[in-house]
């Protein structure tokens, strides 16, 4: 076999390697993300569309509802802001070593956390105030699934990467 025939060979097959691998990437389908765990069948739809098909809330009930998460919406995001800048002044003490602060912050980061906490559940026993009679049945089925909704999203394994 001569150097040519050898060189010509090499060439189509990585060719043909390069096509393979290129077809792959473009016929290949992404699996779709696995739904949350514990929650009922309908766990690819948001959980106010769950709760109120789940409850059969009726107009006047759906509109109570729209309120309470906003409401509860608008509290979680209150927290949430305290809740950063408390972490952020936590994380400022490592430049100086200040192990007072360090264990205040800690200690005010885990109120606030408890306090969402508490937001929460006060959600759902709002929500379970506007049931009626038949409905508070299905309620205590659903509250099982409850504590999935609130499972944090999934954040990187990693800090970002900061350049100087």
């Amino acid at each position: 076999m001569t150097k040519q025939r050898l060189l010509t060979i090499g060439v189509l097959g990585l060719l043909l390697l390069n096509i393979a691998l290129v077809s792959f990437f473009i016929l290949h389908k992404p699996h779709p993300p696995k739904p949350p765990r514990n929650l009922p069948p309908q766990e690819h739809r948001e959980l106010k569309d769950i709760v109120i098909e789940t409850l059969n809330f009726n107009d006047n009930q759906i509109e109570q509802y729209e309120e309470l998460i906003q409401k509860h919406r608008d509290d979680i995001a209150a927290k949430d802001t305290v809740l950063l800048n408390l972490k952020d002044n936590l994380y400022r003490t490592l430049a100086n070593n200040d192990t007072t602060n360090r264990n205040i912050l800690q200690t005010k980061i885990a109120t606030v956390q408890k306090e969402i906490e508490d937001i929460h559940y006060n959600h759902f026993i709002a929500i379970k105030g506007i049931c009626n009679a038949e409905q508070l049945n299905k309620f205590g089925e659903l509250a099982k699934h409850f504590a999935a909704a609130f499972k944090p999203q999934q954040k990187p394994k990693h800090p970002p990467h900061f350049e100087d």
